[in-house]
């Protein structure tokens, strides 16, 4: 163990590169560890297309979905996620019928992005409104210290004490003439339950449960702008990537809830990378391979 810490902090060890970029303390621990300098590689985009192009020609397992599943609960329904069944994943490439698809990065704000080839893709559109927000807003309540506890608080939470339902407002499921009906546990508003809550009411609100109505909130949100952005692009496939909200509960949530939104003439399908948390570090490592610029390249001032 001397020896390898006596390796680890030689003199003479390259700087770390990095396609992170939200972790500065880590980083910071990171070289101070190895007695070196971490070099932030910023064109994460970049990475993780390139990233999803080869593991998809390669491997049969790029991406995942959870057809196979038991049961499906609705992603804006109030209540608790059934866990009482084992999720199920569906792994496959798309190979040939990969292009174009639209790629969803959702680390702070939410990104939509055309991708039409390993080395052409561009950024349609975007909103504040992503994961990062919510993590921001459960950090701002002192709830927890990692997305880590976010993400396993919202999978226990329960929203029903949160949201305001359909059932609250008609109560029970809404018809109409047109046809259009809603169950009475669709989410009519978000947090709306909370207007009327006194301070004391307030302070016993579980944590888990707030947790619970933001990560449906944002997901909902991306959601249909992932299916409207599509739609308008003619898009058959959308890759969601975001490391806040990578629980097979929410994601098997979600393409339930991709398949149930409709919009006509385009019958969009949500997958899910399988080695997603990697994707801009192994497109790191194919582009420095390859011989390409991966770090930001500075011009240098003639001497007069």
């Amino acid at each position: 163990m001397i020896q390898l810490k006596d390796r680890m902090q030689a003199p003479n060890i390259p700087p770390l590169l990095s396609t992170g970029g939200y972790h500065d303390d880590f980083l910071a621990s990171l070289a101070n560890a190895f007695n070196s300098q971490i070099v932030k590689c910023h064109d994460y985009t970049k990475f993780v297309v390139r990233s999803i192009d080869y593991i998809n020609k390669i491997h049969n397992d790029c991406f995942y979905t959870m057809h196979d599943s038991a049961h499906h609960t609705r992603i804006n329904s109030a209540g608790k996620i059934d866990q009482s069944k084992k999720i199920r994943q569906k792994f496959f490439s798309l190979k040939d019928d990969l292009y174009p698809y639209m790629l969803v990065n959702m680390r702070s704000g939410a990104s939509f992005i055309r991708v039409d080839s390993k080395d052409s893709y561009t950024r349609i559109s975007g909103t504040p409104i992503g994961l990062s927000f919510a993590w921001g807003l459960a950090r701002y309540q002192d709830y927890f210290t990692s997305t880590t506890q976010l993400k396993d608080a919202a999978v226990h939470g329960d929203n029903s004490g949160i949201d305001i339902s359909v059932g609250d407002i008609y109560g029970g499921e809404y018809k109409n003439k047109a046809g259009v009906s809603m169950p009475p546990n669709m989410i009519a508003s978000a947090f709306g339950k909370l207007q009327h809550k006194t301070p004391e009411e307030i302070a016993q609100v579980n944590k888990n449960d707030v947790c619970r109505s933001m990560m449906i909130m944002v997901s909902v949100n991306i959601l249909i702008f992932s299916k409207m952005i599509a739609q308008r692009e003619n898009l058959k496939h959308i890759v969601w990537i975001g490391s806040h909200i990578d629980v097979l509960e929410y994601y098997e949530m979600l393409e339930f809830g991709a398949e149930n939104i409709y919009f006509p003439g385009n019958p969009a399908r949500l997958i899910f990378p399988t080695y997603g948390a990697f994707l801009a570090a192994l497109g790191l490592l194919i582009a420095s391979n390859d011989g390409e610029p991966v770090t930001e390249q500075k011009e240098e001032k003639e001497e007069i």
